[in-house]
């Protein structure tokens, strides 16, 4: 097993309260699988994280991975995801709208959230639909996240109507640092790909609401 694979695992190891003293490793940067996925929703459960850790990023190697349980465990934490967790990649796995609205319903807090130093999320190929887009737009009105600076959509099922819907979510004070918001090569609800005129028509659609969202004091460093 190559060391950057072990992220589940190290998560649990982070979180086992053995570490007090850890406050970095020789890399930052962390692959897991399906089992590492319910690893380290154990490991925020436990939440017992060195107290002078730097910096960690996890990315999901393993596709159609269920994130339900690691969703429900970062909301249902006392302090949500570490916070030396700065990127969290987890294309092509799968997340339902319910878990998404738990994650929203337990929101709130002084320090931005259970997400307050996530600065990059990755939720390309996750089946995203506009539904499940809507309920993400609840998470970043619930936990404003201000040190996001990227979030990436791509090859998701997300419309035109669907992307108004989770702009209209935020409140002013979400996502202030954003900086790049990627909707690339989205499908059809039937899951087929848009056609060049559609992507051009998205494209130009995506302008339009991101000019209103900037009328509207949301998002203003979305470039």
């Amino acid at each position: 097993t190559r060391a950057d694979c072990v992220g589940g695992a190290l998560s649990v190891a982070l979180a086992s309260g053995k570490l007090p003293s850890l406050k970095t490793l020789g890399f930052h940067s962390f692959r897991f699988d399906e089992t590492g996925v319910g690893d380290l929703g154990e490991a925020v459960r436990a939440w017992r994280w060195p107290p002078g850790f730097t910096k960690i990023d996890f990315t999901l190697e393993q596709t159609d991975v269920n994130l339900d349980e690691l969703i429900r465990a970062i909301g249902e934490s006392e302090i949500g995801l570490a916070l030396f967790v700065h990127r969290l990649n987890l294309p092509g796995g799968r997340l339902s709208e319910e878990a998404l609205a738990s994650l929203a319903a337990n929101g709130g807090g002084a320090s931005g959230g259970k997400l307050s130093q996530l600065k990059h999320l990755d939720l390309s190929s996750c089946g995203l639909d506009d539904a499940r887009l809507r309920r993400l737009g609840e998470v970043f009105s619930a936990h404003e996240c201000r040190e996001m600076v990227r979030i990436d959509l791509d090859y998701n099922r997300i419309s035109i109507e669907g992307l108004s819907a989770f702009l209209e979510a935020l409140s002013p004070q979400s996502l202030p640092n954003l900086r790049r918001l990627s909707l690339r090569s989205q499908n059809t609800v039937e899951g087929e790909e848009l056609g060049v005129r559609e992507q051009r028509e998205f494209a130009s659609a995506v302008a339009s609401l991101q000019a209103a969202a900037h009328r509207n004091g949301k998002l203003l460093k979305w470039r």
